[in-house]
């Protein structure tokens, strides 16, 4: 995965790799949000296809510290403006997921979404994820 930013401003960002997904027609679903409630943070989406993962990227302009919520797997959780979140593994079968964070008063952006597999769910094996940074 290769990221460059040239802008002016400050950039945040998230790069996750995951193998064993379509190439194309992606996301099986997707939702963003925005949010100036308190915490804790959730976003649920219905998978399409089976043994999905759900992915959630959580940003803020405040600095936070994020506990995992149950059932959701935080990659890079030393992070404190921008957190990626997981399912940890496949939703199978296809249907509903939440994924959540606890942190302070937030307002936030979420984007939420799920990554069908490459393989049809009679032949899938767990996707793997390789490289969070």
């Amino acid at each position: 995965v290769v990221y460059t930013f040239s802008g002016t401003a400050q950039d945040y960002s998230v790069i996750a790799s995951y193998t064993g997904v379509k190439q194309s027609g992606q996301p099986d679903a997707s939702l963003a949000t925005t949010d100036d409630a308190t915490s804790p943070y959730r976003d649920t989406l219905t998978s399409v296809a089976d043994n999905c993962w759900m992915v959630s990227i959580f940003g803020t302009q405040n600095s936070f510290t994020p506990e995992a919520e149950a059932g959701t797997t935080l990659r890079n959780p030393s992070a404190n403006i921008i957190v990626l979140a997981d399912s940890g593994g496949v939703i199978t079968p296809a249907g509903s997921k939440t994924l959540g964070f606890t942190a302070g008063a937030l307002s936030s952006a979420v984007v939420s979404l799920t990554i069908a597999p490459a393989l049809s769910s009679g032949h899938q094996k767990n996707v793997l994820t390789l490289g969070v940074g």
